[in-house]
């Protein structure tokens, strides 16, 4: 027998007829009716408006949720959860976590953002790469690392992502005058089903110094998409006019994936020195 089942869902805003504590799921032909109970569905995530989660001097973060009763909730680091009232201004570095709930549904998932103060020294050094991106991936150029414009899980858009399909990249910056630094943050992206991996490890020269890198270790099967800043701590700050980041893909795409055998895309939109 041919079922066409009928969903209605008043938590995804859509209209609904509502019997008591249940939401109602109807069959077309009248044959079943079935109730699922409200504490059975889960909350959408809020919608939330970022001006740019990497600034010189303030960020500016908004919430939004279009369902009656629903509260958005936040957290700074690793602060208790509270409710989000008003926009809330950004003034250091940090993790902000932010989730929908509701009485008698449940919570959404949690929402991480990654908020980073910037310092004036990325502002104006000469960087040169080596290979240069890929055709398809050129982003617009050395300047993409620089220009504070954070790419997202859609790589296709805004063309703020640098594309490699090479073993090894190198980012080199050149100062006029002697900087101060004690961390440097790789902002990458990870999506396996677009055969996009993060790279294996990360070396840092400081006026041709080795100093110590990162390593990141292979992707395993399980990770999903994900957006993520690679940090490389100095245990005290270092002086140097030159700085050089040297970046290990691995060999091959893993036997896991469909693409096995085959060189895997390293994708980098932004570079922060701190």
């Amino acid at each position: 027998m041919n079922k066409y089942i009928l969903i209605v869902l008043l938590v995804f805003g859509a209209c609904s007829q509502k019997v008591k504590n249940h939401i109602v799921v109807e069959e077309k032909d009248q044959n079943i009716v079935e109730f699922l109970q409200e504490d059975e569905v889960q909350l959408a995530v809020p919608n939330v408006i970022i001006d740019s989660i990497l600034f010189y001097e303030t960020a500016l973060l908004t919430i939004e949720h279009g369902l009656n009763n629903v509260q958005s909730m936040y957290a700074i680091d690793n602060a208790v959860m509270k409710e989000y009232l008003d926009q809330l201004e950004i003034n250091e570095s940090c993790l902000v976590k932010i989730k929908s709930i509701k009485q008698g549904f449940q919570d959404s998932e949690t929402l991480e953002f990654q908020f980073l103060k910037v310092d004036q020294l990325n502002s104006n050094p000469l960087i040169k790469i080596n290979p240069n991106p890929s055709d398809l991936y050129p982003g617009e150029g050395a300047r993409t690392i620089s220009d504070l414009e954070k790419g997202s899980l859609n790589f296709k858009e805004g063309n703020r992502w640098l594309g490699f399909q090479s073993k090894q990249v190198e980012i080199e910056y050149l100062f006029e005058e002697q900087i101060s630094i004690s961390r440097i943050y790789v902002s990458l992206l990870s999506d396996p089903n677009a055969w996009i991996f993060k790279p294996v490890s990360i070396q840092v020269y400081l006026d041709e110094v080795k100093m110590p890198g990162l390593l990141l270790g292979l992707t395993k099967e399980t990770e999903g998409a994900s957006l993520y800043f690679a940090p490389i701590k100095f245990k005290q700050k270092q002086s140097c006019r030159k700085i050089k980041l040297v970046i290990e893909s691995m060999e091959t795409i893993p036997s896991w994936h469909q693409g096995e055998g085959t060189a895997p895309w390293l994708f980098i939109d932004e570079i922060i020195l701190k």
